[in-house]
């Protein structure tokens, strides 16, 4: 897809998933049937296009305007129709379904807020993964302390991953 490998040109000056963590998400996604997932923090749209490639329907979420628009702009050229953008603080929204899988990749020191309430949109069967606990783990702390609690994987899969079944 031409807007991928527009945005893949650019990781240099822009930071996302990276290619390693997505192949692993993509497989961990055709592995566990994910149809639907709510991913925190769009940036530029690059793994929601990635995910809605992959499964049903994604619904991402963005705060900041810029961010927002840009991820927009990205998923409009990417012709995908099972992209729901929202441009609003994760943590103030509220929805009323679930996911298979919720994919945090937004203000890290935030993690284990907008962790918190992801619980609320995950199936039962779902996961949450958390990208970025190695390389910004600094600002992770209390997060990578209160997963313990769970049932989880700590990968150190690109900047590192944390896939949590939250076994409700």
């Amino acid at each position: 897809m031409d807007v991928l490998k527009k945005l893949e040109k650019d990781k240099d000056r822009f930071y996302f998933l990276s290619k390693e963590a997505a192949d692993y998400i993509l497989n961990l996604m055709k592995a566990r049937d994910v149809k639907t997932v709510l991913e925190v923090g769009t940036a530029k749209g690059y793994a929601a296009i990635l995910f809605a490639m992959n499964c049903e329907s994604v619904t991402t979420v963005e705060k900041y305007t810029q961010q927002y628009k840009t991820a927009l702009d990205n998923i409009l050229a990417s012709k995908l129709n099972n992209i729901k953008i929202i441009h609003k603080d994760f943590l103030d929204l509220d929805l009323c379904c679930k996911f298979d899988m919720v994919f945090i990749d937004g203000n890290k020191g935030e993690t284990l807020a907008c962790f918190k309430k992801a619980l609320k949109f995950v199936n039962n069967d779902g996961l949450i993964i958390v990208d970025d606990i190695e390389k910004k783990k600094h600002r992770m702390e209390d997060f990578l302390k209160y997963v313990n609690n769970f049932n989880h994987m700590k990968l150190n899969i690109g900047h590192g991953l944390a896939i949590v079944n939250p076994l409700h």
